[in-house]
């Protein structure tokens, strides 16, 4: 089986999931990553002859699968493929790489001879139309959809407020925009925490870093927040100006633990993020490893950190 995923970060989130969901079945899965060339690990990986390590799902990029296909991999793995999963596939109506997903749809429907398609994804509005084009002789073609609508969503801007006393202020949200009329929220919703981080009014009226941080401390008491910064050397300045000491977390899961003493291991104890996890705060942009994204990820999910400061790299994982 093949799971074809967009980007490379959805390829890293959603291997360390199936690999979690599948390991009580002891299926093997495995991932190729998205360059375009099989490395030595990856060829050993993938004609492995052992029963007990041999991958039952393989989870890639669509362009490394189709540079595979062309290097008769197929033979080589001695397996034919019988599913292929395509995530996003709306991504199929995106010009350029979706004529390059449509065009490996077709040569797998006609050289994968074993081969049956469950393509994923939260709105089409032809899947008939598709379905039939990848099977036209098929009466097995089966069709599945819900009624699905993403989250509630609001959309607001933080402003700082001042207070009475020099240098006071606090956060005040203003409404911009909600996305169902069943929200129902003032166009101004003040929070009573005057100096967050114990920052001053001057401090935040000219630095949006410093305003993030701010907001993300108040709103961090309503469960995990994400703050984006445009770029990977701001979210140090951001996740550092949370590291105050009432954020410090006074018991760690044996977890966060483990995760801190491997960046250790592998960064050094010098590294930012081995002590911002002291204070449940995660940092993730394209500059870190993929191991370390990949557990700052993990840990987000599991709702070990407070805050996670990323650039938009998240957003295409988590």
């Amino acid at each position: 089986m093949a799971y074809l995923a967009p980007t490379r970060a959805l390829v890293n989130q959603l291997a360390v999931k199936l690999r979690r969901d599948f390991a009580p079945l002891d299926v093997v899965v495995e991932k190729v990553s998205p360059a375009l060339e099989i490395d030595g690990i990856e060829d050993d990986m993938l004609t492995d002859d052992d029963q007990n390590r041999q991958f039952r799902i393989l989870v890639t990029t669509p362009e490394k699968l189709d540079l595979m296909l062309r290097g008769d991999w197929e033979a080589k793995i001695r397996r034919p493929l019988t599913l292929v999963v395509v995530d996003e596939a709306h991504n199929l109506a995106v010009a350029a790489r979706g004529l390059k997903l449509e065009l490996l749809l077709a040569t797998m429907n006609r050289e994968c001879r074993f081969a049956q398609f469950l393509l994923l994804t939260p709105f089409i509005p032809n899947a008939a139309e598709i379905a039939q084009w990848l099977s036209p002789d098929s009466n097995k073609t089966v069709e599945l959809a819900i009624d699905w609508s993403p989250n509630d969503r609001v959309i607001a801007v933080a402003e700082p407020v001042k207070g009475a006393k020099r240098g006071d202020f606090s956060i005040q949200l203003v409404t911009q925009h909600t996305t169902r009329h069943t929200l129902s929220l003032p166009d101004e919703l003040k929070f009573q925490d005057y100096r967050p981080l114990n920052l001053k009014l001057s401090d935040v009226s000219g630095s949006p870093g410093k305003l993030a941080a701010a907001t993300a401390q108040v709103l961090r008491k309503r469960g995990t927040v994400i703050v984006l910064v445009d770029k990977p050397h701001n979210s140090w300045g951001v996740a550092k100006a949370l590291q105050v000491e009432e954020n410090h977390l006074d018991t760690q899961s044996e977890d966060l633990v483990h995760i801190r003493f491997f960046l250790e291991d592998e960064m050094g104890k010098d590294f930012p993020l081995v002590n911002l996890l002291d204070y449940g705060i995660g940092v993730h942009h394209a500059g870190l490893s993929d191991d370390t994204r990949t557990l700052v990820e993990w840990l987000t999910e599991k709702g070990m950190l407070k805050v996670l400061v990323a650039t938009t790299t998240i957003a295409q994982g988590v």
